[in-house]
């Protein structure tokens, strides 16, 4: 019986060293290299925010000036499909300054999913509302993020 024990341990051992040794023999690697560019949103869809309805003017940057608490202030602009293909839109803030801001201001358009065929444009009415209850925010500035798809 001692002599089955020992034999038993041996022989497992033996057939996994068997197995490990065939198989790193029939393994064979294969290296790929890869390459790519990451691009913004999708390739076929573009547009611009003008100050007018010419569209000649960029916008680059919203002045809202002064606001006075409890109140809203609108900016108008136009957005052209400059793609071949129809497109919408989606809009989100981000990167608040002070990041307490985003508490007491709220940005709103008036934008309804509406469908943009290429080379028109679309008139855009953008609203920042700022809370009565604003505390600790004198200045900001934020980054509106409009995506087409």
């Amino acid at each position: 019986m001692k002599k089955r024990k020992l034999f038993s341990p041996i022989l497992t051992a033996t057939l996994i060293l068997l197995v490990y040794v065939v198989s790193s023999y029939s393994l064979i690697n294969k290296n790929l290299s890869n390459t790519g560019r990451i691009v913004e949103g999708s390739p076929s869809l573009s547009f611009d925010v003008y100050t007018n309805s010419s569209c000649m003017e960029k916008v680059t940057m919203m002045n809202w000036g002064n606001i006075t608490i409890g109140q809203n202030k609108t900016h108008s602009n136009y957005i052209r499909n400059e793609a071949s293909t129809p497109m919408q839109l989606s809009m989100h803030t981000t990167d608040w300054n002070p990041s307490i801001a985003i508490q007491y201001l709220a940005l709103t358009w008036n934008y309804q999913n509406q469908t943009i065929q290429p080379s028109n444009g679309l008139y855009i009415n953008f609203f920042l509302y700022v809370s009565w209850d604003t505390q600790y925010v004198t200045t900001f500035s934020f980054v509106i993020i409009i995506s087409a798809f």
